[in-house]
């Protein structure tokens, strides 16, 4: 019961090989990642867990101090254990293995094309799959988008390498892969939870294939379960330290559900991405060509996904032509083709982004497979070959031409991933430092004596003077019983206002005369700097 027909070849099987190191050497060449979050949690995260600083620290990462730690483990053992560009290899390394999912999952779709066709086009769709501005901007970095979609992708490549058997195998073993697909995105998402869109997709396609009721309802119960077993598996440790220590597994968001007191009673989400109306969720593709920052952080141009969308619909006026004039026998080949199932899979996908996020890069998995959907879109409007040849040589070369990367920050490659040199703390076991201000500052702490405990006691998460939680009552009893030495960190003189007003809340002042200001290599920004002084009680 195969389902692949004739074996790649050598040039298939050279490009899932060189193409993951040539995008390794790429990472290298593009500089190393110096991102915000990055400085904010990615580094201080997994060095939290793996030193016990839980109640030690006090949200010195805003709210991601409580996101899970475990995607981030890979990035931590690389930068202590590897100098910086073997670092930025790996990860590019890493992050390109999409690579050979692309190229699976394109040459099993294209099944049914002439065999030297279908070699070259799944070479280049999967090569165009790894050219996205998001998916571009991302190598070599630690946002987790294109590592979790290794799993997302790993997930659907399974269904649709084993489509026929989910069809038609014997029930158990059908069921099986169902679940072991459900295993790889449910992996993913217990690493990263904006990837749950992804296992909502495949879910929700496999109650629609071409098959019996009870058999459809089956391999999606299986898929979901699966999907809850790799949530636990990946996500289900750091969510019951949660739960134990603060009453939220989810913490801090959906607090206005679970209501901890170590946070407000607020979803914690934020929506300035999502689309306003649903007017504006029709046109959305469209919105984000003009304004980027719509959905992102940084500018960036891609046209893959309006195209996609486009298409779509034109697809979706074409059907009941084409099913007139290609006739019945054919239209049913094609709706057995697991082409469908990926396409509803990633429709469903999108609408389930509209309406959780917004944040476009959280479609990096989207963005990958967009030039190969863009193919089976194409192949299902009701054109002659020449137009089909000829639109799909317009669109691509078009989305190509106007590409423009993000810019998430990277900097050149130092002797050092961070090039943190800390000012001395004289006696860091009587010692605790306040942090303030909104600036990414926890990448410091892990270079710091680990006997210093540090506390933020004004940001994102922390220090409102109108709606304190636990967190900030916690910190305010344990600067006031506090018999030792005190500091603060903050970025200067970007927040040295804000430091002050900080202080003060507590009773409390800098010693500005004593401050010492440092600059890791990682922060590059110039006129800033991150200032370490004694404080005094006022």
């Amino acid at each position: 019961m195969t389902e692949t027909g004739a074996r790649p070849g050598l040039p298939v099987l050279a490009s899932g090989i060189a193409a993951p190191l040539l995008l390794g050497a790429l990472s290298v060449w593009l500089g190393q990642d110096a991102n915000w979050d990055l400085r904010n949690y990615h580094f201080y995260n997994p060095f939290a867990l793996l030193h016990g600083r839980l109640d030690f620290d006090v949200a010195v990462a805003h709210q991601p101090t409580y996101y899970n730690p475990v995607s981030d483990l890979p990035f931590y053992f690389l930068v202590t254990a590897l100098p910086p560009r073997a670092t930025g290899f790996v990860l590019g390394l890493l992050h390109g293995s999409n690579f050979v999912l692309l190229l699976a999952i394109a040459w099993r779709l294209l099944a049914t094309s002439p065999e030297t066709v279908r070699r070259w086009a799944a070479i280049a769709l999967a090569a165009l799959g790894m050219a996205g501005a998001i998916t571009l901007s991302e190598l070599g970095t630690t946002f987790h988008d294109n590592f979790v979609s290794l799993f997302v992708l790993g997930g659907l490549a399974v269904l649709v390498l084993y489509y026929r058997h989910l069809v038609e195998a014997p029930l158990a073993r059908a069921l099986a892969i169902a679940a072991a697909a459900g295993l790889l995105s449910g992996l993913g998402v217990g690493l990263k939870q904006t990837a749950v869109i992804f296992a909502i997709g495949p879910c929700v396609a496999l109650l629609l294939v071409t098959t019996r009721f009870r058999r459809r309802f089956l391999l999606a119960f299986c898929f979901g379960l699966g999907v809850l077993i790799g949530v636990a598996a990946t996500g289900g440790y750091w969510m019951w330290v949660l739960w134990q220590h603060y009453g939220n597994p989810l913490l801090p968001h959906y607090n206005h559900v679970f209501k901890s007191p170590w946070a407000v009673e607020s979803d914690y989400v934020d929506r300035k991405y999502n689309p306003d109306s649903l007017l504006e969720a029709l046109v959305y593709p469209f919105k984000f060509v003009y304004d980027p920052k719509r959905v992102a952080e940084v500018a960036f141009r891609d046209l893959r996904l309006p195209i996609l969308y486009a298409l779509s619909g034109a697809a979706l006026l074409a059907w009941p032509l084409r099913r007139r004039w290609a006739g019945a026998s054919r239209v049913a080949v094609a709706d057995y083709h697991p082409g469908n199932l990926v396409l509803l899979a990633s429709a469903i996908a999108y609408v389930a982004w509209l309406g959780i996020s917004g944040v476009y890069r959280y479609l990096v998995p989207l963005e990958m497979l967009a030039p190969l959907l863009i193919v089976l879109v194409v192949d299902r409007l009701a054109l002659p070959r020449w137009g089909h040849g000829a639109l799909l040589g317009m669109i691509l070369g078009a989305s190509l031409a106007t590409l423009r990367p993000g810019d998430w920050g990277r900097v050149g490659w130092g002797d050092d991933y961070f090039g943190v040199r800390p000012p001395a703390i004289a006696d860091p076991a009587r010692s605790i430092v306040l942090m303030t201000g909104l600036e990414p500052m926890a990448y410091v702490i892990p270079f710091f004596p680990p006997e210093a405990p540090f506390l933020r006691i004004d940001g994102w998460f922390t220090g409102s003077p109108t709606n304190p939680h636990r967190h900030d009552h916690f910190m305010r009893q344990r600067i006031a019983v506090h018999g030792g030495p005190i500091y603060v960190l903050y970025r200067a003189p970007l927040e040295h206002e804000r430091m002050i007003g900080a202080l003060a809340t507590h009773g409390l002042k800098p010693r500005l005369g004593d401050c010492v200001s440092f600059k890791p290599h990682i922060d590059q920004e110039p006129g800033l700097a991150l200032a370490f002084c004694p404080v005094d009680r006022m």
